[in-house]
Parts: structure tokens; C-alpha cells; sequence
């Protein structure tokens, strides 16, 4: 996962502070960063919330 954060933090410098021998973004460059975007939000913030629910109805089943 960092290798790929770090390979999307360059492209979405590259597509920040663009140069005027750059041409625009690529779009599909667009979409891995929105992708991954949405991948790591999820692991940071869904599956916790998720797993902590599992752990809580577990407990009160017991």
C-alpha cells in the first residue's frame, strides 16, 4: 500500500505543478488516484467502524 501511495502522491504532483512541456493528466491516471482515494479511505475508516461492530455483537450474544 505505500508503494502504491507514493506512486500516487508523484502523479498527483506531476498533475499539480505541471510544467509547460507536460501535457495534461492522463485520465485514467485520474481515476487510480480516486480510486486508490476511495480504497484507503475505506480501510481507515469503514472497516474499523465494521469490525468494531462485529466485536460489540459478539459481545452481546454472549
Amino acid at each position: 500500500m505505500q508503494e502504491w501511495a507514493n506512486h500516487i502522491r508523484e502523479l498527483g504532483n506531476d498533475s499539480a505543478h505541471s510544467n509547460p512541456e507536460q501535457g495534461p493528466t492522463n485520465p485514467q491516471d485520474a481515476c487510480d488516484i480516486v480510486e486508490f482515494l476511495n480504497f484507503l479511505l475505506e480501510y481507515l475508516y469503514t472497516f474499523p467502524h465494521q469490525i468494531q461492530q462485529y466485536r460489540e455483537r459478539r459481545e452481546n450474544d454472549r
